[in-house]
């Protein structure tokens, strides 16, 4: 996804400790927002009155958030408050709301005209033609005749712009970026002193309308000898329509020769934008569950490793699976580097889990090319290969 702003978490060794009224402040209790903000609090509030958020750099986090909120706004408007002024140059529509003007940016226009008009395809077809009056035209009709249509509008300040992003109906939660830290903060916090366990916030970012974030166990769990288990939960969350907020487990495996690979888990909570609030009390339970996901893969590695290396049928298995990845998970040039380690390097040597997964792992060049290899590593554990 396109981002008009982008800022990315910075680790230290010195990271800070949010405080109560730090995480509260997410809530926006002052605000339009107020309502939901204070029905989420009566819900979840895990973190006890004068006391730190025990997750390392969640202070920090939560200036970086800060910093990216202060140039969003939110106007949840009916049609009949909103002036349709025309299109700019490059074809993207022009909205008054609420006395600011705000051209569309990236998808906007044709989410607008498609989910109150339908009409993204005439809209196409108008401007490619040349025909931008007719399509002005039925633009106004419309807007006058579906004028009690109600949508929530996300507009980004971008210097002296002002820009629309995204476009929801009111039907969807306010699970926004504030409201999906202070769900993650609150449940790790709780994990923390259940298990009496150190968490950190390892890295991450935070855009105009998603997030990404990786936190980390300090402590590390010991496989064997010399084999050893970091695990952690991974939050995201796309403020926009289609979004959803979750909290996927994740881990890395590292032995003593500092071979390591990662892999992606299952998803422990998962909060669709549609969930009432009650709902996610239960949801958020599952995080409960994060030790027994992390001991059911460390029996799984073992159960591997306890083969010693591996051998040809499950070298086999594990580059088929590879090689039958689509074009959008696995590059042609990736997966030619991949056979290429398969047959010049691999398949005449023997190597444990960790060596070859990790030198599988060094192949994947884009996040996403990453992801998919990371989630094939967990299926592939997950069922001892």
């Amino acid at each position: 996804m396109n981002h008009l702003m982008k800022k990315q978490f910075v680790p230290s060794n010195n990271g800070n400790f949010a405080n109560y009224k730090d995480v509260q402040q997410l809530l926006k209790l002052e605000s339009d927002q107020g309502e939901f903000g204070q029905s989420i609090k009566d819900t979840v509030d895990w973190i006890p009155e004068g006391q730190k958020c025990n997750i390392k750099g969640s202070k920090e986090l939560l200036n970086l958030y800060e910093a990216i909120d202060a140039e969003k706004m939110d106007f949840v408007l009916p049609l009949s408050e909103i002036e349709f002024v025309g299109f700019y140059h490059d074809n993207e529509i022009i909205l008054n709301l609420d006395g600011l003007q705000a051209r569309g940016e990236y998808s906007f226009t044709s989410s607008f005209l498609d989910s109150l008009f339908s009409l993204k395809k005439f809209a196409l077809f108008c401007l490619q033609n040349g025909e931008k009056d007719m399509l002005n035209e039925n633009i106004h009709k419309l807007m006058i005749s579906q004028q009690n249509e109600r949508r929530q509008y996300r507009v980004i300040m971008n210097g002296e712009d002002l820009l629309l992003r995204g476009l929801t109906t009111t039907a969807y939660k306010n699970y926004d970026n504030n409201i999906a830290l202070y769900l993650a903060l609150q449940s790790l916090h709780k994990y923390s002193e259940d298990n009496k366990v150190n968490i950190f916030v390892e890295s991450g970012y935070i855009a105009d309308s998603e997030l990404a974030i990786t936190f980390i166990q300090k402590e590390v769990i010991k496989i064997d000898r010399d084999t050893f288990v970091e695990i952690g939960i991974k939050l995201t969350n796309n403020e926009i329509t289609e979004g959803k907020l979750s909290l996927e487990f994740i881990y890395r495996v590292f032995d003593s020769d500092n071979n390591s690979f990662k892999a992606i888990g299952d998803t422990v909570v998962g909060i669709i934008h549609t969930y009432q609030v009650p709902t996610i009390q239960g949801k958020l339970k599952g995080l409960a569950n994060l030790s027994i996901y992390a001991q059911e893969t460390i029996e799984h590695i073992q159960s591997i490793k306890n083969r010693k290396n591996l051998d040809r049928d499950q070298l086999a298995l594990i580059f088929s699976r590879l090689s039958r990845a689509k074009s959008n998970e696995i590059s042609k040039q990736s997966k030619e580097r991949i056979e290429s380690l398969y047959q010049q390097e691999v398949v005449n040597n023997t190597y444990s889990l960790v060596e070859l997964f990790g030198k599988i792992d060094a192949l994947g060049t884009s996040i996403d090319e990453k992801t998919f290899i990371h989630l094939v590593f967990n299926d592939l554990i997950k069922y001892s290969l």
